[in-house]
């Protein structure tokens, strides 16, 4: 600190350098007299381009991009969802247990600390400072002890109360019946090969509904599925949609792919960033394109929980 008190501080030898440098004379002739610059002409050559009133407009300068990903939060339609046929108790099972249409509760209940032979925790703290000594009698000393105290106490009850999932016939008690009942053992074999077959038909369920959604997803993002009334705009309108496919053709339009809707989804900017590729994409098209893409991110996650839970 002695350097800020002196003058000898980094800030300090900054504003002298700025002091110096503005008390120069050209450049304090620059500041009394400020020179007035005239903008340059527009050269005659120069493309101008107009601010677009749609998303028809200047379709050469659109190029495929995401502007930013400071979303942070994303709100799925579910009534839109329901109009491409994605069922509710599907959007519920994501929320809340991704496994449930193999009706998890006939394979898995949840057993206590008692059923799985495990003592409670105790909740008093397992040491003792307490003492004649006055480093324990301090205030900062009793607070950090009545906070040990509390949490040893939170963690017990939470501990104590916590159930934990288990495979229906795998119990502790079932497991020491599996080597002297061969009822026990047959019914526990007949458990697990009916949930190998279901997590099997689950996960060959997700993986052909994905590929369904992410192509339904980029058919209507690019307009192979059209979301516009056909001839709306006229004769002229339709010679436009079909110069836009032509385009997208040859490779004059930019064509959507799902990665891009992925991660436009952490987009602010999203539905611009998507529908300036297709200017015939409606609004209540782009929200299909989304739920589609969303959907078929829950479905690949829960594909890969199944696969995971046949191979572990």
């Amino acid at each position: 600190f002695k350097g800020i008190f002196q003058g000898k501080d980094a800030v300090s030898r900054v504003l002298e350098q700025l002091h110096l440098f503005l008390i120069k004379p050209n450049i304090r002739s620059i500041i009394e007299f400020p020179t007035a610059y005239k903008e340059c002409a527009v050269n005659q050559l120069t493309v101008i381009l107009t601010r677009p009133s749609s998303y028809a407009d200047n379709r050469p300068w659109v190029v495929p991009c995401v502007t930013d990903y400071s979303q942070d939060v994303f709100h799925l339609d579910i009534q839109n969802c329901a109009s491409v046929n994605i069922p509710l108790s599907q959007l519920q099972a994501f929320a809340s247990k991704p496994l449930a249409p193999i009706k998890l509760d006939q394979f898995v209940n949840y057993l206590d600390r008692s059923q799985r032979r495990l003592p409670l925790v105790s909740g008093s703290v397992p040491f003792d400072i307490s003492g004649e000594h006055k480093i324990t009698k301090t205030h900062c000393s009793e607070a950090t002890m009545r906070r040990i105290t509390a949490d040893v106490r939170k963690y017990a009850d939470k501990t104590n109360a916590e159930m934990v999932p288990s495979l229906i016939g795998f119990s502790p008690s079932d497991v020491e019946s599996l080597h002297s009942s061969s009822t026990h053992l047959n019914k526990a074999r007949y458990q697990l090969s009916s949930l190998i077959k279901s997590l099997n038909a689950l996960m060959e369920f997700d993986r052909k509904s994905m590929a369904n959604l992410m192509h339904r997803a980029l058919a209507i993002a690019t307009s192979d599925e059209r979301s516009d009334t056909p001839f709306t705009g006229g004769l002229l309108g339709e010679c436009n949609f079909l110069k836009f496919r032509l385009g997208q053709c040859s490779e004059k339009e930019p064509l959507v792919w799902f990665d891009l809707l992925v991660a436009s989804i952490l987009s602010s900017t999203a539905e611009h960033d998507i529908r300036s590729l297709n200017p015939y994409l409606s609004v209540t098209a782009y929200k299909t394109v989304m739920s589609l893409t969303v959907v078929a991110m829950l479905t690949s996650i829960r594909i890969s929980q199944t696969h995971r839970t046949l191979t572990r």
